[in-house]
C-alpha cells in the first residue's frame, strides 16, 4: 500500500488505527490487545515498514473514522471483487448503516489481488478437508450454496453419503481454503448423485 497515491496511503493510516481502536481488546482475555494475522491488521513488522506509509502515520495522528461521535467498525481488504458485501454477509451482525453493499468502481478486475480466482476440488479433496477440521459425512454428493443481494454465500451445504454439514457466511472459507465467499459452485466429471442432501 505504500505505493499507492499519497493521499490513499494517508486514509489506509485513518481506517488501520481506527480499526486498532474499536477492536483493542479483541484478544484480552490471552494477555494482548491484536495480533499480526488478517484477523487483526496483518502487521509484519517494523522489517517491512516504508517510508510513505511511516510519514502517512504521522501527519495523520490523532485521525480516525467516527459515526456519530464514536470510532466506527471499519473493515478493509485486499478486493472487493467489484462490489462490497454487507457485514450481514460477512458475519451474520453489524447493523451499522454504513456498512452496506456498494460497487466497487475503483477496483480493476485484472490487477487486483484475487479478484477474480478459481480453485478446483474433486469430491475426495473436498471429503479429506471437512475430515481436517473433524466433520466426517461419507462422500460427497453435493454442494449447495445460497447467496445474498452481493453475491457472497451467506449458507453452504455439503451433502455427504452419511450426512451433510452447513456453514454459514465466513465459516466456509475457514473450512475449505477458499479466498472469499464470493464464489460460485460448478460440476465437471458427473453429475451430483441423489443421495445425501
Amino acid at each position: 500500500t505504500a505505493t499507492w497515491s499519497y493521499e490513499a496511503v494517508k486514509a489506509q493510516a485513518v481506517v488501520s488505527r481506527t480499526f486498532a481502536i474499536t477492536n483493542f481488546n479483541k484478544y484480552q482475555k490471552y494477555g494482548f490487545n491484536l495480533d499480526a494475522t488478517t484477523n487483526s491488521q496483518a502487521y509484519a513488522g517494523i522489517k517491512i515498514e516504508h517510508p510513505a506509509s511511516n510519514r502517512a502515520v504521522q501527519e495523520t495522528h490523532g485521525e480516525v473514522v467516527l459515526y456519530q461521535g464514536e470510532p466506527a467498525k471499519v473493515y478493509f481488504f485486499a478486493s472487493s471483487g467489484g462490489k462490497t458485501g454487507t457485514a450481514e454477509d460477512a458475519w451474520g451482525g453489524g447493523n451499522e448503516p454504513y456498512l452496506v453493499s456498494v460497487e466497487d468502481i475503483y477496483e480493476d478486475p485484472n490487477t487486483a489481488t484475487r479478484a477474480r480466482w478459481e480453485m478446483r476440488f474433486t469430491a475426495q479433496e473436498l471429503k479429506d478437508k471437512l475430515a481436517e477440521s473433524g466433520v466426517h459425512i461419507g462422500d460427497i454428493t453435493d454442494v449447495k450454496v445460497e447467496y445474498s443481494d452481493s453475491g457472497r454465500a451467506v449458507r453452504t451445504v455439503f451433502c455427504g453419503t452419511e450426512g451433510e454439514k452447513e456453514y454459514l457466511r465466513e465459516n466456509v472459507r475457514w473450512a475449505i481454503g477458499v479466498y472469499s465467499t464470493a464464489f460460485t459452485v460448478s460440476r465437471s466429471g458427473g453429475s451430483a448423485s441423489d443421495r445425501g442432501c
